[in-house]
């Protein structure tokens, strides 16, 4: 496999990860002084600040296939867009409730946030749509 070949898989998996609902995903392959090879995929988190550091994947195996094969693995695996997007928008819902807590907003301005949440989990549950931790 030569380097045109992993870039090309690169861009797909970046592909992919973006078609899931991955904000910004890019992705590194490289050899370590170990002779181990190493893919490395990473993407912003949007329920974040933009000055958090990004998410990111290690893939390590002793052949460039066998990195590329664990990735391609990983992100066939991530949950569909719509998941992402309803995981992402649940997170920035409790990140809202959270800050206005913290600041002593009215409660209510805070209840109608929280019966929404708990309304959205509720269908999603009904929908077999699953939700990460909302923290």
């Amino acid at each position: 496999m030569d380097a045109y070949e992993i870039r090309k898989h690169l861009a797909e998996i970046e592909n992919k990860a973006r078609m899931k609902g991955l904000h910004q995903p890019s992705s590194k392959f490289r050899i370590d002084d170990s002779i181990e090879f190493n893919l490395y995929a990473r993407w912003k988190d949007p329920a974040k600040p933009d000055y958090s550091p990004d998410e990111y994947r290690f893939f390590r195996a002793e052949t460039p296939d066998g990195c590329i094969q664990k990735a391609f693995e990983w992100v066939d695996a991530l949950p569909s867009v719509e998941e992402t997007n309803m995981n992402n928008f649940m997170k920035l819902m409790a990140k809202a409730v959270d800050f206005g807590r913290d600041k002593g907003f009215d409660v209510d301005f805070i209840s109608p946030l929280e019966d929404a949440m708990k309304r959205l989990s509720k269908n999603a549950l009904t929908a077999g749509i699953h939700l990460s931790h909302a923290a």
